[in-house]
């Protein structure tokens, strides 16, 4: 079991200005997600590795011990971000989760 640790989020869920109760986490970077975002009636949140996307990932690094990257929001908000996770699908995981804990209001 991995921990994500966040340092800093200085506000990133301003992005999103109030808790939203249901919500469609889409991976921006998946082909699947234009079907996905045409088919849904509640509100959209997206997260992208190389997309243009509500949360983003920049500078991401790895060593023996897991990833490091800067989580960027649409509003030019940004937050350091660790995980004892490797690979770059794991980076997009926790990208959804950080999508998850903004939509409900528990970073920000």
């Amino acid at each position: 079991m991995s921990t994500i640790s966040i340092i800093g989020s200085g506000g990133m869920a301003t992005a999103i200005s109030a808790r939203i109760t249901k919500a469609a986490n889409l991976n921006g970077d998946g082909p699947a997600s234009n079907g996905l975002r045409a088919a849904t009636t509640v509100p959209i949140l997206t997260y992208a590795l190389r997309e243009s996307a509500d949360v983003t990932a920049h500078d991401i690094t790895s060593d023996r011990f897991g990833t490091r990257f800067t989580v960027a929001g649409r509003g030019g908000e940004r937050a350091s971000l660790r995980t004892g996770l490797l690979g770059t699908y794991n980076v997009a995981n926790c990208l959804s989760a950080v999508v998850v804990a903004l939509s409900q209001g528990k970073i920000g």
